[in-house]
């Protein structure tokens, strides 16, 4: 997955390397954002835009004053479920990181976002597709792969 500080262009070109298309980007970066958690280090640059929404601004920079860099709920009204919450969200200027609010404003892909944001079905329905794209890109067996107990550490 794309860092939170990469272009939509770039996005979209690593995405297609690995056989995915456009839609299929949007639909896994804000499904899988649904649900995700940034520490503050990772969106001091949201923090500066004087677009993003004035409240959530305001909490996100009380939040990131604690101490050993904090960490937030991307989306904030449905933190625990996979939905389309954070795409009403980013079309209301709250993506909290610059990657999902560039989804939002970018020409390639701001009328997905709209459309995800509008039916939830279609969201899902994408999604689902799109999870299925993904766990079929370089699927490693036997030795050759891995099974972590925890996501971020090798179990080697």
């Amino acid at each position: 997955m794309p860092g939170p500080l990469i272009s939509v262009a770039v996005s979209i070109k690593d995405f297609e390397g690995k056989g995915l298309n456009v839609t299929n980007m949007v639909a896994l970066i804000g499904g899988g954002h649904s649900v995700g958690v940034a520490h503050c280090s990772l969106f001091q640059d949201r923090l500066k835009d004087p677009k993003m929404d004035s409240k959530l601004k305001a909490k996100l920079q009380n939040t990131c004053r604690g101490p050993n860099d904090p960490s937030v709920v991307l989306d904030q009204m449905t933190p625990l479920e996979v939905d389309n919450q954070i795409y009403k969200q980013i079309k209301s200027q709250r993506g909290i990181l610059r990657i999902d609010q560039n989804l939002g404003l970018d020409d390639s892909t701001s009328r997905i976002v709209s459309n995800f944001a509008l039916n939830e079905t279609l969201f899902g329905e994408r999604f689902a597709e799109a999870m299925q794209i993904m766990g079929e890109i370089k699927v490693l067996t036997g030795n050759s792969g891995e099974i972590r107990t925890n996501c971020i550490v090798v179990s080697h």
